[in-house]
């Protein structure tokens, strides 16, 4: 499962680079779904073992101030021969987000201009429970592609959660998005 944090601190301009966070994400998914897709190799002396594992992939987005949860991808096979057209329709359906974020912007400044970031509990929480619906031999891990700007986080709540993860053998990863902290746009910090 990869999970996005499109919160609308993606929408900012990266400082460094002058790019789009958001930009950012589609290529991020992309990169790591061709990464998937590599052959493992397990040299010995004299012999060579190559694996090509099944991958199965969902991806999800979701923005945590005002609260919405996208699914862009539920539980595909990854191939070299499906890669392109999954691609597609994961572009398709991110840009359908970006719409509807744009959207909830335009109609409810108050919120998003309230400078209130939510915490990434609620994202991992629905990254558990999508990667609970893929088939049990895809179950091992998320991905959680951010940028990391989020509000402090109720210490208590994320031990609860860690710890859940934890008894459930599901491994978390997380990939930061954008060039790294700058004080001068930074409302947070993973």
């Amino acid at each position: 499962v990869v999970s996005l944090d499109v919160s609308p601190s993606v929408g900012v301009i990266d400082a460094l680079t002058g790019e789009i966070h958001f930009a950012t994400l589609e290529r991020t998914v992309e990169r790591v779904c061709f990464a998937l897709l590599d052959e493992l190799k397990l040299a010995g002396k004299g012999f060579t073992l190559t694996f090509h594992p099944r991958i199965y992939l969902s991806i999800v987005a979701q923005m945590g101030l005002p609260v919405a949860f996208w699914t862009l991808l539920q539980c595909v096979l990854l191939t070299p021969r499906s890669i392109e057209q999954l691609l597609i329709k994961f572009r398709k359906r991110l840009s359908a987000v970006e719409h509807a974020i744009a959207q909830r912007a335009a109609q409810s400044r108050a919120q998003f201009n309230s400078g209130r970031a939510a915490d990434l509990s609620a994202t991992i929480q629905n990254a558990a429970f999508v990667l609970k619906l893929m088939p049990p031999e895809a179950r091992s891990l998320f991905l959680l592609v951010t940028d990391g700007v989020v509000s402090l986080p109720d210490t208590a709540a994320y031990d609860n959660l860690l710890m859940s993860l934890n008894r459930e053998l599901i491994a978390c990863s997380a990939l930061q998005i954008g060039s790294g902290y700058s004080p001068h746009v930074a409302l947070g910090y993973v």
